[in-house]
C-alpha cells in the first residue's frame, strides 16, 4: 500500500462540546484528479487521543474528474492535541491519502482552586535515585470529566478520579537529584488538572515547594497531613497492605485487606503503562509478565487507593 497524489481533499470542521465531550464534525470533499476510479472504504485515525464516532455517505466511489463529499464525527479525549491526522484507504487502487484537522480547544483557568488533600512519600516503591509520591487532589468545583493530570516537572505515573468525592488519587515520580537542585533554587513542583465543568474546559494548578518534598524524603515522612489522633493511629497501623510472595513468578496475592473489600487490582510498569486489570479478587496471575519491577494499584470498596511494588522473577 502506498500514498497517492491523485486526490485533493478539503476539510471543513465544526467543534462543539456536549456532556463534557469534545466533538468535531468534519465535512470532507474528495476530488479525483487521476485516471482511475477510487473506492474509499476505510477511515482511520493516526494519533492517540482521537476517537472516530461514525461516518455518513461513506464508503464512497469517486470517478476520475469527479468530487464527492462525506462527513464524520470524532471525539477529542486529549484537549492539548493540536491536530488530528486521518487516513482514507482506496481499495480499488491499493493506496491511501492522509489529511489533517486542526484542533483548537479553548482552555480557561479554574474558577475554584484545587487542594492537595494528601501527599505521601511511598517508601515501598521508591529507591535512592527515584522518589514516588502518592497524592490526593480535591476538586471543589466537582467536574464532570477529567482529561489529563500531570506534574511539572516530572511525571504522573497513574491517577484515578472519584466523582462522588471529587478527589483524584495518583502516583507521581520524581528524580531525587533534580528535586534536590530545585529545592536549592527555591522552586516549586506543580500538579496540573485538565477538566470539564458545564461544558467549559478548565486547567487547574496547585504547587508545593520542592524543599517540602525533599524533607519528606529525608525524614521518610509518612504523610504531609497533620499528626493523627490516637484513633487514627490505630487505623493506620492496621492499614498496611503487602504482597505475597514478592518477588513472585506465577501469581501474587494482596494481604493486609479482606478479599471482599478489594474492588480492583491494576498492574502498571514503572513508566505508568497499564498491563493487567482484575476485579473483586486479591490475586493476580503474572505468568505472562516479563521479569522486572512493577507497581500494583489496589482500590478497595471505599475507593481508597494503594500503590505497592512488585518484583517479577
Amino acid at each position: 500500500m502506498k500514498p497517492t497524489q491523485n486526490f485533493d481533499i478539503k476539510v471543513t470542521p465544526t467543534q462543539y462540546i456536549e456532556d463534557c465531550r469534545i466533538i468535531y464534525k468534519v465535512d470532507v470533499t474528495i476530488c479525483n484528479n487521476g485516471s482511475n476510479t477510487a473506492c474509499f472504504d476505510a477511515l482511520s485515525s493516526l494519533i492517540s487521543g482521537i476517537n472516530i464516532l461514525g461516518t455518513n455517505n461513506f464508503p464512497l466511489t469517486v470517478s476520475p474528474g469527479d468530487c464527492k463529499t462525506f462527513d464524520f464525527k470524532f471525539e477529542v479525549t486529549d484537549p492539548l492535541v493540536s491536530s488530528a491526522t486521518f487516513r482514507i484507504y482506496d481499495a480499488c487502487n491499493d493506496c491511501y491519502k492522509e489529511f489533517s484537522v486542526d484542533i483548537n480547544v479553548e482552555i480557561v483557568d479554574c474558577e475554584k482552586e484545587i487542594v492537595i488533600k494528601d501527599l505521601k512519600y511511598n517508601t515501598d516503591v521508591s529507591n535512592e535515585n527515584v522518589s514516588y509520591f502518592n497524592f490526593s487532589l480535591y476538586l471543589p468545583s466537582n467536574p464532570q470529566a477529567i482529561f489529563r493530570v500531570w506534574s511539572e516537572p516530572y511525571q504522573v505515573i497513574d491517577h484515578i478520579y472519584n466523582s462522588s468525592s471529587s478527589i483524584i488519587d495518583g502516583l507521581a515520580m520524581f528524580d531525587y537529584g533534580v528535586l534536590t537542585q530545585m529545592a536549592e533554587n527555591g522552586e516549586e513542583v506543580c500538579f496540573h488538572v485538565l477538566m470539564c465543568q458545564d461544558n467549559i474546559i478548565h486547567e487547574c494548578v496547585i504547587c508545593i515547594d520542592a524543599k517540602d518534598l525533599l524533607e519528606m524524603i529525608s525524614n521518610k515522612s509518612i504523610s504531609s497531613k497533620p499528626k493523627p489522633t490516637d484513633n487514627e493511629k490505630q487505623t493506620s497501623q492496621t492499614d498496611k497492605l503487602y504482597l505475597v510472595p514478592n518477588p513472585a513468578s506465577t501469581y501474587v496475592k494482596v494481604e493486609g485487606i479482606e478479599q471482599d473489600n478489594i474492588s480492583e487490582l491494576l498492574l502498571i510498569d514503572m513508566t505508568g503503562k497499564n498491563l493487567k486489570k482484575v476485579q473483586a479478587t486479591n490475586t493476580l496471575d503474572i505468568q505472562d509478565v516479563l521479569k522486572g519491577t512493577y507497581i500494583l494499584r489496589v482500590i478497595n470498596k471505599e475507593n481508597k487507593v494503594y500503590y505497592l511494588k512488585l518484583i517479577k522473577n
